[in-house]
């Protein structure tokens, strides 16, 4: 029902007679201005899209998805656990590191860096 009553609406102000000029100078910036609003978000969306892939191929494939940590510090039989989560489906890829916290300075600033180290050996190709 509403959508008819719109349709109804839009089309008598869009078949304005030329003596009513006022009016068809609104339907139509109005319809211009729909047009553009709605080419902005189109353009807006697809910018996000791009940059959630580029985020997803650049950052995210340097940072690990999952890690697997002791409770009580590091853990002892890192082997076995890595060897367990190797047999999900799901998982690609596991290797043990060591990771610490410091900080970098050049000149006089200082920044907070984290460190990992990953063996080579565990690192596919």
């Amino acid at each position: 029902m509403f959508s008819s009553l719109a349709l109804m609406i839009g089309g008598r102000f869009s078949r304005a007679k030329k003596r009513n000029k006022m009016v068809s100078f609104i339907s139509l910036s109005s319809t211009i201005g729909i047009a553009v609003g709605v080419a902005v978000i189109i353009i807006g969306l697809s910018a996000m899209n791009g940059f959630e892939r580029e985020l997803q191929s650049r950052v995210l494939s340097v940072i690990p998805h999952g890690e697997l940590e002791g409770v009580n510090g590091p853990l002892q039989n890192y082997t076995k656990t890595m060897n367990q989560a190797l047999q999900h489906e799901h998982v690609v890829a596991a290797a043990p590191y060591v990771r610490f916290t410091g900080l970098a300075e050049k000149g006089s600033k200082l920044k907070a860096i984290e460190v990992r180290g990953v063996d080579p050996a565990y690192e596919q190709a």
